[in-house]
């Protein structure tokens, strides 16, 4: 992506000996940071506010859709890349760049989907405030950009109902479960993953209100979902069995709970590895 980015600019770019040596001599004038440790290159801030003065509001604007662009080429090929840990030293090259080059204005759903990957991350790190903080934001600039029946504002919500669970806030991530699920089926249709992801959520939500009954019920439809659309070894469908024993075990259904338990185990084990945080 880099490399395509400055083609238009020296065709010959496109040779990796020919941007080495440019970057080299980039380093030999100091106008950046050349670390061949980390292949990474940091341009200094007064060479950045020089560059960025001779550019017009307009150029500004391309300049920043086109690291958009490499941002979004760097991201990990994956359904969730998050989930797997191995991908976070790569995402830790994109998350300083997501900030300043106002990424969550993006009119491309590639772009977007980096903040949504950050939320996640940040959840999955324990860190949920920031992550609440963050997601809230996106929510509020996204329901002005985008509408509450966009795909991506309606995911943001599900993600946003996980952190609210995290933090004890079972009504509040319950609510907005519920809304998110409403607006789903009506956008994406009772089939969308997206919507299985919900029903799922929601499932978890009700269990722990302690209505146990609706929440095997949506888990157990979660569950079926995801075995119709993708197969008994896909992750989401791994997710949903492993919610749905959990309602399982709410209910003193401990034999079945854990029937389901030890082939979501098996099964984890033997697709992602024994030393997957799923596993």
């Amino acid at each position: 992506e880099m490399i395509e980015a400055l083609k238009p600019y020296d065709s010959s770019l496109q040779e990796k000996l020919v941007l080495g040596r440019v970057i080299r001599e980039i380093g030999r004038f100091a106008l950046a940071k050349v670390d061949q440790v980390s292949n990474s290159i940091q341009v200094h801030r007064l060479v950045q506010a020089v560059i960025k003065a001779q550019l017009t509001e307009e150029e500004q604007r391309e300049a920043r859709h086109v690291v958009h662009r490499i941002l979004a080429g760097a991201r990990p090929d994956d359904d969730e890349p998050i989930d797997n840990p191995e991908t976070w030293p790569r995402f830790a090259t994109i998350w300083p760049h997501l900030g300043p080059s106002d990424a969550r204005h993006c009119k491309e759903p590639e772009t977007r989907r980096l903040l949504i990957d950050r939320v996640r991350y940040l959840w999955k790190r324990g860190d949920v405030r920031t992550a609440g903080s963050l997601g809230e934001e996106l929510r509020q600039t996204w329901l002005e950009m985008l509408g509450e029946r966009d795909l991506q504002y309606l995911y943001l919500c599900f993600h946003l109902s996980n952190i609210l669970r995290t933090r004890g806030r079972y009504v509040e991530a319950k609510e907005l479960d519920e809304f998110t699920l409403r607006r789903q089926r009506e956008v994406l249709g009772a089939e969308h993953p997206h919507t299985y992801m919900t029903t799922s959520s929601l499932a978890i939500d009700l269990g722990l209100l302690g209505d146990y009954g609706r929440a095997i019920e949506l888990a157990t439809e979660a569950h079926d979902g995801f075995s119709q659309i993708f197969h008994d070894s896909h992750p989401r469908t791994l997710a949903a069995a492993n919610n749905l024993a959990l309602n399982l075990r709410s209910i003193g259904q401990y034999a079945r709970a854990r029937e389901i338990d030890q082939d979501v185990y098996d099964r984890r084990t033997e697709v992602l590895g024994a030393k997957h945080p799923y596993s």
